[in-house]
């Protein structure tokens, strides 16, 4: 819960100039808004029936590190509610089960939003100069992220995304049908008006490339990490 430094608010918000700007979101009140925001927006990722076989398919499990995936250990949930996550993640229905009648969703929005959006340095959001709608001004935004995310490493600041209010908002905004569900789409609606409310309007909410929170913290334990050059370079066809 450490403040950032002017000095490294200043840099990181040098690294995505002059096309993006960076909205920050710091002090107490400010963080459990956004924490209320994000555990709401966690229900909705959690109750989201076509987004399970993609958070199953993205977790190995019993995994310090992984090349392709998100190593169990890396997701942030205690070793108790690791376990039950675990089983629960073998079936739709075993998850559906914990959700509708043991509140599933309690103790991992805690664990995995509420408490983490608390306990930060400070949110953020890059925002564009004007509406991303061109396939170079989404590479633009992609490399301010990139930029952003370095000078935050070379500062020894530790950063986490929280981009599902973006996806979900862009989702309704441009009215695709994400979900058949009609309570999960009335959730989603009040994330991105929340979302909208917390940016400064539809407008910036529309302009906002990327989100997270940053602050000071220990080297992670678990993690991600890059794909070895065999996977990533394409042998030649034979002539």
């Amino acid at each position: 819960m450490k403040p950032l430094l002017a000095e490294q608010k200043s840099a990181l918000e040098a690294s995505v100039a002059p096309n993006h700007r960076v909205l920050w979101h710091e002090g107490w009140l400010q963080r459990i808004t956004m924490a209320r925001l994000l555990a709401l927006n966690g229900k909705v990722r959690l109750l989201l029936p076509e987004a399970f076989d993609v958070h199953r398919r993205s977790i190995e499990w019993g995994a310090f590190q992984s090349e392709d995936r998100i190593p169990d250990h890396a997701i942030g949930l205690d070793p108790i509610l690791l376990k039950v996550t675990e089983w629960a993640f073998r079936s739709w229905e075993r998850l559906d089960f914990l959700n509708r009648y043991l509140a599933g969703t309690v103790f991992p929005r805690l664990e995995l939003d509420f408490f983490p959006a608390v306990r930060c340095g400070a949110h953020f959001a890059l925002i564009a100069t004007s509406v991303p709608q061109t396939k170079e001004q989404f590479i633009d935004g992609g490399r301010a992220v990139q930029r952003f995310w370095l000078t935050a490493d070379c500062l020894g600041l530790k950063l986490q995304p929280a981009v599902s209010p973006l996806v979900f908002a862009r989702y309704l905004n441009e009215h695709l049908t994400f979900t058949a569900n009609d309570y999960i789409r009335l959730l989603a609606e009040e994330v991105r008006d929340g979302m909208a409310s917390i940016l400064g309007g539809r407008s910036v909410l529309k302009s906002t490339v990327f989100a997270g929170r940053i602050g000071f913290g220990k080297p992670p334990k678990s993690r991600s990490v890059r794909l070895p050059l065999s996977r990533l370079i394409v042998p030649k066809s034979p002539q």
